[in-house]
Protein backbone atom coordinates (compact mmCIF):
# COMPACT_ATOMS: atom_id res chain seq x y z
CA UNK A 1 0.00 0.00 0.00
CA UNK A 2 2.31 2.33 0.86
CA UNK A 3 4.54 1.54 -2.61
CA UNK A 4 1.46 2.78 -4.04
CA UNK A 5 1.64 5.92 -2.45
CA UNK A 6 4.86 6.87 -2.91
CA UNK A 7 4.19 6.16 -6.49
CA UNK A 8 1.10 8.84 -6.56
CA UNK A 9 2.99 11.11 -4.87
CA UNK A 10 5.45 11.39 -7.80
CA UNK A 11 2.69 11.40 -10.25
CA UNK A 12 2.79 15.26 -10.86
CA UNK A 13 6.87 15.26 -10.48
CA UNK A 14 6.69 12.91 -13.58
CA UNK A 15 3.92 14.61 -15.51
CA UNK A 16 5.84 17.69 -15.11
CA UNK A 17 9.14 16.30 -15.76
CA UNK A 18 7.57 14.86 -18.76
CA UNK A 19 6.12 17.89 -20.26
CA UNK A 20 8.98 19.53 -19.80
CA UNK A 21 10.66 16.91 -21.61
CA UNK A 22 8.40 17.24 -24.60
CA UNK A 23 8.28 21.18 -24.55
CA UNK A 24 11.85 21.39 -24.75
CA UNK A 25 12.67 18.47 -27.56
CA UNK A 26 9.72 19.83 -29.74
CA UNK A 27 11.62 23.71 -29.30
CA UNK A 28 14.83 22.66 -29.80
CA UNK A 29 14.52 20.47 -32.53
CA UNK A 30 12.34 22.95 -34.56
CA UNK A 31 14.55 26.07 -33.18
CA UNK A 32 18.29 24.33 -33.37
CA UNK A 33 18.68 21.02 -35.07
CA UNK A 34 15.74 21.39 -37.91
CA UNK A 35 18.69 23.27 -40.01
CA UNK A 36 21.27 20.47 -40.28
CA UNK A 37 18.90 18.10 -42.45
CA UNK A 38 17.38 20.51 -44.40
CA UNK A 39 20.47 22.12 -45.70
CA UNK A 40 21.30 20.15 -48.53
CA UNK A 41 17.92 20.39 -50.17
CA UNK A 42 18.94 24.00 -49.12
CA UNK A 43 21.79 24.37 -51.08
CA UNK A 44 20.66 22.35 -54.08
CA UNK A 45 17.11 23.67 -54.46
CA UNK A 46 18.50 27.47 -54.24
CA UNK A 47 21.78 27.18 -55.65
CA UNK A 48 23.44 28.43 -52.15
CA UNK A 49 27.09 28.48 -52.08
CA UNK A 50 28.87 26.84 -48.99
CA UNK A 51 30.05 30.40 -47.48
CA UNK A 52 26.17 31.30 -47.44
CA UNK A 53 25.23 28.25 -45.81
CA UNK A 54 27.90 28.53 -43.21
CA UNK A 55 27.09 32.38 -42.44
CA UNK A 56 23.24 31.60 -41.98
CA UNK A 57 24.09 28.41 -39.62
CA UNK A 58 26.48 30.84 -37.46
CA UNK A 59 23.94 33.05 -37.50
CA UNK A 60 21.64 30.87 -35.73
CA UNK A 61 24.47 29.94 -33.40
CA UNK A 62 24.61 33.55 -32.74
CA UNK A 63 21.34 34.25 -31.86
CA UNK A 64 21.70 30.99 -29.54
CA UNK A 65 24.19 32.66 -28.07
CA UNK A 66 22.73 36.06 -27.14
CA UNK A 67 19.43 34.31 -26.78
CA UNK A 68 20.95 32.24 -23.93
CA UNK A 69 22.78 35.19 -22.19
CA UNK A 70 19.44 37.59 -22.86
CA UNK A 71 17.10 34.19 -21.14
CA UNK A 72 19.33 34.08 -18.09
CA UNK A 73 19.38 37.64 -17.03
CA UNK A 74 15.35 37.93 -18.18
CA UNK A 75 13.72 40.39 -15.71
CA UNK A 76 10.49 40.83 -16.80
CA UNK A 77 7.25 41.69 -15.45
CA UNK A 78 5.74 38.55 -17.92
CA UNK A 79 6.33 35.03 -16.76
CA UNK A 80 8.54 32.41 -17.53
CA UNK A 81 5.64 30.63 -19.16
CA UNK A 82 4.53 33.74 -21.14
CA UNK A 83 7.99 34.21 -22.68
CA UNK A 84 8.30 30.14 -23.10
CA UNK A 85 5.08 30.18 -25.46
CA UNK A 86 6.22 33.08 -26.89
CA UNK A 87 9.58 31.47 -28.28
CA UNK A 88 8.10 28.36 -29.12
CA UNK A 89 5.76 31.00 -31.38
CA UNK A 90 8.93 32.55 -32.96
CA UNK A 91 11.09 29.76 -33.13
CA UNK A 92 8.09 28.19 -35.47
CA UNK A 93 7.43 30.70 -37.22
CA UNK A 94 10.83 31.64 -38.23
CA UNK A 95 11.67 28.12 -39.60
CA UNK A 96 8.22 28.13 -41.21
CA UNK A 97 8.95 31.17 -42.57
CA UNK A 98 12.20 29.87 -44.58
CA UNK A 99 10.29 27.85 -47.03
CA UNK A 100 8.62 31.38 -48.13
CA UNK A 101 12.00 32.86 -49.11
CA UNK A 102 14.99 32.54 -50.98
CA UNK A 103 16.69 35.32 -50.08
CA UNK A 104 20.02 34.60 -47.65
CA UNK A 105 19.87 38.20 -45.89
CA UNK A 106 16.64 36.81 -44.96
CA UNK A 107 17.40 33.38 -43.80
CA UNK A 108 20.47 34.84 -41.71
CA UNK A 109 17.76 37.23 -40.02
CA UNK A 110 15.41 34.50 -39.73
CA UNK A 111 17.90 32.21 -38.13
CA UNK A 112 19.22 34.56 -35.85
CA UNK A 113 16.03 35.12 -34.51
CA UNK A 114 15.24 31.23 -34.23
CA UNK A 115 18.44 30.54 -32.45
CA UNK A 116 17.29 33.67 -29.86
CA UNK A 117 13.68 32.19 -29.73
CA UNK A 118 15.44 28.27 -29.44
CA UNK A 119 17.90 29.60 -26.59
CA UNK A 120 14.80 31.21 -24.48
CA UNK A 121 13.05 27.65 -24.64
CA UNK A 122 16.00 26.04 -23.50
CA UNK A 123 16.72 28.43 -20.33
CA UNK A 124 13.17 29.39 -19.45
CA UNK A 125 11.66 25.83 -20.55
CA UNK A 126 14.19 23.89 -17.66
CA UNK A 127 13.70 26.74 -14.85
CA UNK A 128 9.94 25.98 -15.20
CA UNK A 129 10.52 22.67 -14.74
CA UNK A 130 13.19 22.95 -11.82
CA UNK A 131 11.11 25.82 -9.74
CA UNK A 132 7.86 23.28 -10.21
CA UNK A 133 9.50 20.15 -9.15
CA UNK A 134 11.08 22.50 -6.52
CA UNK A 135 8.17 23.46 -5.21
CA UNK A 136 6.39 20.02 -4.90
CA UNK A 137 9.91 19.10 -3.39
CA UNK A 138 10.02 16.06 -5.31
CA UNK A 139 13.58 13.74 -6.34
CA UNK A 140 13.02 12.05 -9.56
Amino acid sequence: MRHSSKSSENSPAIAVALGGMFALAAGLGIGRFVYTPILPFMESGLSLSKTDSGIVASMNFAGYLLGAWTAARQNSTHSRRFWLMCSLVVSSSTTAAMAFTSSVAIFITLRFVGGGASAYMLVLGSALVLDSLAQQKSLL
